[in-house]
C-alpha cells in the first residue's frame, strides 16, 4: 500500500489495481466536463473497472454548486457534503453537514488526495472480507489497528470528529470516536471501526481483543 502513504500522480490508479485487480474495461471519455480535472480524472479512471468502487456514499457525476463550491460527494442520506472550487488544477476540499446556515470548513486536503481517501473508504465498505463494530474501547481499538498505518491525513470531521484511514499490507480500516449520549467526539469513551481485506484469512488476528463484540465480522 505504498501508494497511500506516499501519494502522487498514479496512486489512485496503484491503489484502485491492487484492491480490485487489473481494470477490466476499456478507457472511455465521461460526460462530467466544467469540472476540476481530478473529479474528471476519477470518472474515467473508476469506469475502467466492472467492480463496483462506490458502494456507500455517492460521487456525484453531475455536481452542482452551493455557496460558490462544485458539491462532488454526499453522505448516502444526504447528512454531510464534500466540495471543491468548480475550477483550478487541484483545488482544496470543503465539508459541511447538510443543514441551512452550516457553512462550508476545510478538509485540509486538495481534491486529487481526498479522492484517494474516497476510493479507500468505500473500498472499506464495499468489502468482501470485512469487520466492523461500534462500541470499542481505546484499548481493544489499539489492538485492532495494531497490523496497521493511520494514512498521512488531517482527520475527518464526518461521522464524527476524529475519524481517519488506515492501511497495511491486503488491510484497510476505517475508525474514529462514537460519542454517546450526552458525549462529545474528543471525549467519547468508545469508538467505531471498520476493516476490509483482500483475501481470506488476514482478519483471523481479530479473534484476539476480548472485549470486542462485532456488529458483523465476514473474514
Amino acid at each position: 500500500m505504498r501508494e497511500l502513504f506516499h501519494v502522487g500522480r498514479d496512486s489512485l490508479e496503484r491503489f484502485l489495481s491492487r484492491w480490485y485487480g487489473p481494470a477490466d474495461r476499456q478507457p472511455a471519455a465521461t460526460a462530467v466536463d466544467g469540472t476540476p480535472r481530478p473529479l474528471r480524472d476519477w470518472f474515467e479512471l473508476t469506469a475502467r473497472w466492472s467492480a463496483p468502487v462506490v458502494t456507500q456514499n455517492h460521487v456525484l457525476s453531475q455536481p452542482w454548486i452551493d455557496d460558490g463550491k462544485l458539491v462532488f460527494w454526499e453522505e448516502n442520506q444526504g447528512v454531510w457534503l464534500w466540495a471543491t472550487a468548480p475550477d483550478g488544477d487541484d483545488p482544496p476540499v470543503y465539508d459541511r453537514e447538510n443543514v441551512d446556515g452550516d457553512s462550508w470548513q476545510p478538509t485540509g486536503e486538495s481534491l486529487s488526495t481526498f479522492l484517494l481517501h474516497v476510493a479507500v473508504f468505500e473500498a472499506i465498505m464495499g468489502a468482501s472480507h470485512g469487520a466492523c463494530a461500534s462500541w470499542v474501547s481505546a484499548a481493544a481499538l489499539a489492538e485492532i489497528l495494531a497490523p496497521l498505518r493511520p494514512l498521512p491525513m488531517p482527520e475527518w470531521r464526518w461521522p464524527a470528529p476524529g475519524h481517519r484511514l488506515h492501511a497495511a499490507d491486503g488491510l484497510l480500516a476505517f475508525s474514529g470516536p462514537n460519542p454517546g449520549p450526552g458525549e462529545v467526539a474528543e471525549t467519547a469513551a468508545t469508538h467505531e471501526v471498520w476493516l476490509a481485506a483482500d483475501e481470506p484469512g488476514r482478519l483471523a488476528y481479530l479473534t484476539e481483543p476480548a472485549d470486542v463484540e462485532w456488529d458483523s465480522f465476514d473474514a
